[in-house]
């Protein structure tokens, strides 16, 4: 594991895009394109107000701000290691944290790693065969959540981590079950979509802290995507391209609910959304795979308030 100097791998192309869908409800643009060093962006974070964190290529964590200065915070070899957060959290002491794991087999290992904005700042925690990857975010308790990997048997389940990492399991999924990230909602519980083998629908759930389980929505795709909750309280999330007539889009479900596409990026390559986070803007931003771009997204639900007929 290495760690290499601030480059500027960024060709930032700012664009007014006038491709909006539905036109009303949600202004897109292009915010820069990833053009060099094979750095595919897998996840997107923000670090602070204007600096995102970005994991790319499966090997790389660095910073990016709205002006196209570019950190690498951490690289790993690949083969044996690849970076599992997409690309993680900040936790209570100000440090950034994701994983790295060998390859998924039975009797691999998963390591928690945190880093800073400053050089030369990451660390590796002893790995084990529960690993939290990816990390998905912090809790006012100071520690951290996520999807907990069992290395041991190839399950995945909803669990949290001490800032030393150490692993606990809140909730385990059927082995059947392809789990995304959960998030933590204003109302202290877990949120989060996955997908059954076999099946063309997803369903989006609840797991409680004590465990409990509650399937909230059957979702008309298969549902292991990113989700997260907005400032007004509905949730946002992304649904995959299958290349035949699942387009890839970003979308919003209300508590109720009800669901709406708010962008519709196609079919296949470029329309596969591999992450998605809310700004302190209250923009939405992303990381779209095939054409390496980083997007960003407003809605007038996340700028103001929620009509009647949607709370």
């Amino acid at each position: 594991m290495s760690h290499s100097q601030s480059a500027p791998v960024l060709a930032l192309c700012i664009l007014a895009a006038g491709a909006v869908y539905p036109a009303s409800a949600a202004t897109y643009s292009a915010v820069a394109y990833m053009t060099s060093q094979n750095a595919e962006p897998l996840g997107i974070a923000e670090a602070s107000p204007g600096v995102f964190l970005v994991q790319a290529g499966g090997t790389l964590i660095f910073s990016v701000t709205s002006q196209g200065v570019t950190t690498i915070l951490a690289s790993f070899a690949d083969p044996p290691y690849t970076v599992e957060s997409a690309p993680g959290a900040t936790a209570a002491n100000s440090l950034f944290y994701s994983s790295i794991a060998q390859t998924r087999v039975h009797g691999g290992s998963g390591n928690m790693l945190s880093v800073s904005p400053i050089l030369g700042s990451e660390k590796t925690y002893p790995g084990q065969v529960l690993s939290l990857g990816p990390v998905a975010g912090n809790l006012p308790s100071g520690n951290l959540f996520g999807l907990v990997y069992n290395f041991s048997n190839a399950t995945n389940a909803v669990g949290t981590s001490d800032v030393d990492g150490h692993m606990a399991v809140t909730y385990q999924f059927p082995g059947t079950d392809r789990p995304a990230a959960p998030i933590y909602g204003a109302d202290g519980n877990y949120y989060g979509t996955a997908s059954t083998y076999g099946t063309h629908n997803g369903y989006f759930y609840k797991v409680t802290p004590a465990g409990s389980f509650t399937r909230v929505a059957t979702l008309p795709f298969q549902g292991d995507g990113i989700v997260l909750q907005g400032t007004d309280g509905n949730f946002y999330g992304v649904q995959g391209p299958d290349c035949t007539t699942q387009h890839g889009s970003v979308y919003k479900m209300t508590p109720a609910g009800k669901f709406t596409t708010l962008h519709d990026f196609g079919l296949c390559g470029n329309a596969t959304v591999n992450s998605l986070v809310q700004g302190s803007d209250d923009k939405l931003y992303g990381v779209t795979q095939g054409n390496d771009l980083i997007f960003s997204l407003t809605t007038r639900h996340i700028q103001g308030a929620i009509p009647d007929d949607e709370r």
